[in-house]
Formats: C-alpha cells, structure tokens, sequence
C-alpha cells in the first residue's frame, strides 16, 4: 500500500535503456508517486543525488561506464542513508546473492 508520505517522496531512476526508464515511470505514476526523475548515465548518479531530499533510488546493475554494482558501492561509502531498490533483467543467481 502506497501511503501519502510515500508519494511525496523523491524517486531516482537509473537505467541504460530509455523503454525500461518509460516504463517505470509509468508504473510508478500509476500508484501516485509525483517526484520521479530519470537518468540514463550511471556516471551521473551521485551529483543528480545531490540535488534531491530523501531519495529513493532505483538501480539497474547492468550499465555501461559504471555499473550498478559500483554506484552501489560508492553510495555505501558516500551516502548510506539513501535507500536502493535493485531493478535487473540478470537471473542469475550469483547476481542476486551478492
């Protein structure tokens, strides 16, 4: 369940594929969440961050420049507070483990 807090909170969406961004954000939207952003370039994760008040961050793993895994791990170290919603199409299970 969706509470209002909750849709007032600010969404980050990070993912290579422009049709995977589209179709978050429709989903997204459709629950009633308002404060969505999007950014294609993994590289671009920390100072877009930086703008934004308690984010939520929704991380795919498989990028080019940067991937998911070391956002993931610089964000440890940088920003431990910001929650992370891993969003991949890898059915690996090793994946999922680590």
């Amino acid at each position: 369940m969706i509470t209002p807090k909750m849709k007032n909170c600010q969404i980050l969406l990070v993912d290579d594929e422009p049709a995977e961004l589209e179709a978050y954000s429709l989903l997204l939207t459709s629950m009633g969440m308002k404060n969505i952003r999007t950014l294609s370039d993994s590289r671009n994760v920390l100072a877009t961050l930086e703008g934004m008040q308690s984010p939520v961050l929704f991380l795919d793993l498989n990028m080019p420049h940067m991937s998911g895994q070391e956002v993931l791990r610089e964000l440890k170290t940088k920003k431990p507070q910001i929650p992370v919603i891993i969003v991949t199409a890898d059915s690996e299970i090793e994946t999922a483990v680590e």
